[in-house]
């Protein structure tokens, strides 16, 4: 259905939450306030007429070419609409025009074009203001405009209330068509940073198995070659013959089963051993800070962000390892912050060197002076319930990819913790997460 069509998708990478009948609708509604000026014995001089007339006509373009308008189009509409409605209001009596309402429509729909209002509000008051004025300066001639003219002529006042509740009912529809669309974004946001959160989770126990695991081939494989050489050792001195030189052999082969096993299981846990290819850094870093957003205890904290244009710091790595990484990082500084009941995180990605370096500072308690020197190579916490393999799993990750982490204390108080890897010559990069 044409009248159906909603451009509640993206266009430049935007969301508009506007319905093409909506348009249409305004657009009758505007012929109707034209007609109005044109029946015999109307209050309304010819200048009202132009005015309505043109805000028709722009909004029957609007409809027509709907499929192929971006939200630059809409926005750069909504302004003519501001200019349009305060001659509207010029030509019906001022600051007792009842027209006014139709700022607030213009306001309402700017929201369903993503229009922040910071800027529609201001540019709402001081078109109206600039009317009132002028008017009151006596630089713009007032218009004599009075409602007994208006209660004289029944089918005159009939189409103009007609009009006013018309602009009433398209400002309800496109308020509830915005509403219900965010509501809609934001059930989809959430429920992707969800599945995003238990997929970082699924990593970070992997890394942490594999780190277990790591640990574990360490402490056997020191008693598997102990026996191994004690074995060469016997057949070397010839002190196996017959059936205990074949046991030896076999010993030896399942010894070097076991060895083999060992490596494959290390291989697979190991950081560093995924897919690696082209990520831009700043892009992969702003996916995890949204995802953050949702972490417990997140919404206390102001995080701010230096992130470099698309492109500045182009890196090679396995993007769920970078963002496991990362996303440590901040939930650490998060979980500091968490239990003061607030604070701010600083986050800055900068070009530096043939490196992209990455700094992440918070204003919490700090790391304990005593384990600076522990961080990242042993298991390390200051929470009781933590299992301290956090910044070892971001240590590890790191230097698999050839990076370096430095941990350290801020003079001013707080943690901060800065990262380097490798930049690459700038190509084509994937976006984390396509």
């Amino acid at each position: 259905m044409i009248f159906g069509e909603s451009s509640s998708d993206t266009r430049g990478n935007e969301p508009i939450f506007v319905e093409r009948r909506q348009i249409f609708f305004t657009a009758c509604v505007a012929l109707l306030g034209a007609a109005t000026g044109l029946l015999p014995g109307s209050p309304f001089p010819i200048g009202f007429c132009i005015a309505t007339f043109s805000s028709a006509l722009m909004h029957v373009a609007l409809f027509l070419f709907f499929p192929r308008l971006k939200r630059s189009h809409f926005i750069a509409a909504n302004c003519a609409n501001i200019l349009i409605t305060a001659a509207v209001i010029h030509y019906t009596g001022g600051v007792t025009s009842p027209f006014v309402i139709c700022l607030l429509t213009i306001l309402i729909s700017g929201a369903g074009y993503e229009i922040l209002p910071r800027y529609t509000i201001p540019g709402i008051m001081c078109v109206y203001a600039s009317v009132v004025g002028l008017e009151f300066t006596g630089l713009l001639p007032p218009v004599a405009f009075t409602a007994q003219g208006l209660y004289a002529n029944p089918l005159l006042l009939t189409l103009v209330g007609l009009a006013t509740l018309a602009f009433f009912f398209i400002s309800g529809t496109i308020y509830e068509t915005t509403v219900q669309r965010l509501r809609e974004q934001v059930r989809r946001d959430s429920a992707r940073a969800q599945e995003t959160l238990l997929q970082m989770s699924r990593m970070e126990a992997h890394s942490q198995l594999g780190v277990t695991v790591s640990k574990i081939a360490h402490d056997i494989r020191g008693p598997l070659g102990a026996v191994r050489g004690f074995l060469e050792t016997l057949e070397a001195d010839g002190r196996l013959q017959g059936d205990d030189k074949e046991d030896g052999a076999l010993m030896r082969s399942e010894l070097g089963r076991v060895n083999a096993l060992i490596d494959r299981m290390v291989r697979y846990v190991k950081p560093g051993a995924g897919v690696h290819e082209p990520l831009d850094l700043g892009l992969l870093l702003d996916d995890v800070l949204g995802v953050a957003r949702f972490y417990p205890g997140a919404w206390l904290i102001r995080l701010e962000m230096e992130l470099p244009a698309s492109g500045a710091c182009i890196v090679r790595g396995d993007k769920g390892q970078f963002q496991q990484a990362f996303f440590n990082l901040v939930k650490n500084a998060v979980e500091a912050l968490r239990e003061r009941k607030g604070g701010i995180i600083r986050v800055r990605l900068t070009p530096e060197e043939g490196t992209a370096a990455f700094r992440i500072a918070d204003d919490g308690p700090g790391f304990p002076p005593q384990a600076l020197v522990r961080l990242g190579k042993e298991q390390f916490t200051a929470r009781a319930e933590g299992g301290g393999l956090g910044l070892l799993i971001v240590r590890e990750i790191i230097e698999a990819h050839g990076g370096t982490v430095i941990f350290s204390n801020r003079p001013e108080g707080g943690a901060e913790v800065c990262v380097r890897l490798p930049s690459v010559v700038p190509g084509v990069a994937q976006r984390p997460g396509a």
